[in-house]
């Protein structure tokens, strides 16, 4: 176990020594060599560069995950806050607004005889002769692509 330490502290760049360490490992559990005959070489961690265990092993890259999902948490609860305090903000707008009278667009237009209608992407309210122009100049869709609302 000790000359398993010893490799482990040992970096990519010190395959010389890992070599020599990795023969006496083989030379005291009876082994010559690999399988094909050739000498038994010991490999660094892809991850740390470390001798001694594997990326999927890597004590470095397993915290490191386990870092970088908890700042993933945090950072979706602070998104959510955010969205959160930006709804309640646009509650608070609109029950002041309606409270001054002041009405929505789609209210001003009715009292106003505009016709209008909801955008198709449904970006809001526009009037019915803004639509009906961007339709004409706007070339309808040939195909729709999968998976998304586009179209060619």
């Amino acid at each position: 176990m000790e000359l398993r330490a010893e490799l482990a502290k040992l970096t990519g760049s010190e395959w010389q020594k890992a070599s020599l360490i990795m023969r006496k490992i083989t030379e005291r559990i009876g082994k010559r060599g690999g399988p094909m005959g050739g000498a038994i070489q010991p490999r660094a961690c892809k991850f740390c560069g470390y001798y001694g265990h594997t990326k999927q092993f890597c004590a470095v890259r397993i915290k490191k995950e386990e870092e970088d999902g908890a700042r993933e948490v945090q950072k979706d609860a602070r998104e959510r806050e955010a969205m959160r305090k930006d709804a309640e903000r646009f509650r608070r707008r609109q029950a002041e607004r309606f409270s001054k009278g002041l009405k929505s667009q789609e209210q001003l237009w009715e009292e106003l005889g505009v016709e209008w209608d909801w955008h198709p992407a449904g970006i809001g309210a526009f009037p019915k002769g803004y639509l009906e122009e961007r339709a004409r100049t706007i070339p309808k869709c040939i195909e729709a692509i999968q998976a998304s609302d586009s179209c060619r």
